[in-house]
């Protein structure tokens, strides 16, 4: 595999981007207009964030309309990196969600937000 992009429905790109700036996630211009736009979160791993309109016109073959629950995991290097990116999405009034489970976090630094699309965020570091 050489890239991954994930398709996301959205509310409205000036808010996205503005969200997605404090994260401090590289915006791709090139696949960005006034109702997409495009975030880098690491050298091989892209976000494109339509409009929920234009996010129909990717989905014509599938007439089921769209859901509103998803989640994106991500895995990071360490403890910090986790801690770091999830307090710029809380800084950025994204909404703190995360659950504390004894069994999970013996191997595992999990943290999840909800950002203004609704859409379910966990970072996480495998601590073995």
């Amino acid at each position: 595999m050489k890239k991954v992009y994930i398709n996301l429905a959205i509310r409205n790109v000036v808010d996205t981007d503005s969200f997605f700036n404090k994260l401090w996630f590289n915006k791709n211009e090139q696949y960005s207009s006034i109702d997409t736009t495009n975030f880098q979160i690491n050298e091989n791993t892209y976000v494109m964030l339509l409009e929920d309109e234009k996010f129909q016109t990717f989905t014509w073959e599938f007439p089921n309309p769209i859901c509103n629950n998803k989640i994106i995991s991500l895995q990071f290097d360490n403890i910090e990196e986790v801690d770091v990116l999830f307090n710029k999405a809380i800084n950025a009034w994204a909404t703190d969600i995360t659950k504390t489970n004894d069994e999970t976090d013996k191997f595992m630094h999990l943290k999840s937000f909800r950002d203004l699309n609704g859409h379910i965020w966990e970072l996480f570091f495998f601590k073995i």
